[in-house]
């Protein structure tokens, strides 16, 4: 694995650069496209694009640092402040973000843009949520190229004799990553002919961001009310990186209750603390925001709006005469149309012909 793929201006240009910003365009794109889909202005996204994309990059740099300064960063300062210390610090391209920052500042900021517009929070973030996902994946490439999310150490073993597998201690598909910590740690940074096997959690994080994006995406597709997306893509990912790349992970900030060093796995981290209440935040959230709905379903059906309108809200777009006949709605009727009005308008359809 090579983290650079050129130079520009004497500087190197990274893997993990590129992926980022990739999946950041990847997901604003594909969020307007989506919101358009919906009959919603996803031109309101993108102007609230650069203030999002700041404090999550700052969010995301800053948490890492926080968490990480014992190990990564503290040692820099043993001869005071200098610029290029301050420089390390800031570097976020070199790799070193967490998730959960960029989650926590970007959505503040996301609140507080779109708090008095047109288009809700939940449907901004709603829409964003498949691309997030997608980008976790993207991302963890990135890592993979860096070698940058260090496992604990195991013992490879062959492929051809199960009877010798031990996991999680000794796994055939254990990796040598020259530019991670272990090798800097013995003077070997950058060195392939050094090998220390370890969990390549750089893939288990590529496994965590592809589950995340096929549950979000079916969600995304299955979307009866606003924030299922969203809470469901916390959820998910919280979830599944908490199980499946977390435990592998050879972090600084732990609280070491079971397993170890030598046995190839060691919880708890303080992502899977974190997790926690994320997880059971988000089910409540996703609990009330249920209950809502139902209870403006309940006042539409007394109106005699139909079914596919049922997800309908207060800041819709205005239905055209054509369009109110075939649904059956009286004209004096104004129903707040939230999202997907050429989904409703098909189904609403079927549903005539099939009682027809």
């Amino acid at each position: 694995m090579q983290p650079d793929v050129f130079e520009l201006f004497g500087r190197p240009v990274r893997w993990y650069g590129i992926l980022m910003a990739a999946s950041m365009l990847i997901t604003l794109f594909w969020a307007v496209k989506l919101m358009k889909e919906r009959k919603l202005d996803g031109d309101q996204l993108w102007e609230g694009t650069f203030l999002m994309i700041v404090a999550g990059i700052i969010g995301a740099r800053l948490v890492y640092v926080v968490t990480s300064w014992g190990s990564d960063f503290a040692p820099l300062l043993t001869d005071g402040l200098q610029l290029r210390d301050l420089y390390d610090i800031v570097a976020f391209w070199n790799g070193g973000i967490s998730i959960h920052g960029s989650l926590i500042f970007g959505g503040i900021a996301a609140w507080w843009f779109f708090r008095n517009r047109p288009v809700s929070f939940m449907q901004v973030t709603d829409s964003l949520a498949p691309g997030i996902a997608l980008g976790v994946f993207l991302v963890r490439i990135g890592n993979f190229m860096n070698g940058d999310i260090t496992g604990w150490k195991v013992e490879k073993v062959p492929w051809n004799d199960p009877s010798s597998w031990d996991f999680p201690s000794k796994i055939p598909w254990a990796m040598n990553f020259p530019y991670d910590e272990w090798h800097a740690q013995v003077g070997a940074y950058g060195d392939p002919s050094v090998i220390i096997w370890r969990h390549p959690t750089e893939i288990y994080g590529m496994i965590v961001g592809l589950v995340t994006f096929l549950v979000v995406w079916y969600l995304y597709r299955k979307k009866l009310y606003d924030g299922v997306c969203f809470y469901g893509w916390i959820i998910t990912y919280s979830l599944t990186r908490s199980l499946i790349e977390e435990p592998f992970r050879a972090v600084h900030w732990h609280w070491p209750v079971a397993g170890g060093p030598d046995y190839g796995w060691q919880i708890f981290t303080m992502t899977q603390l974190v997790s926690i209440p994320l997880i059971v935040g988000s089910i409540i959230l996703t609990i009330y925001t249920r209950n809502l709905f139902l209870r403006k379903r309940e006042q539409y059906q007394k109106q005699g709006i139909p079914y596919p309108l049922y997800v309908a809200h207060e800041r819709g777009i205005k239905l055209s005469k054509e369009q109110l006949a075939a649904l059956g709605i009286p004209r004096k009727i104004k129903p707040p149309v939230e999202w997907e009005m050429g989904r409703a308008y098909e189904l609403a359809k079927k549903r005539q012909a099939k009682a027809a």
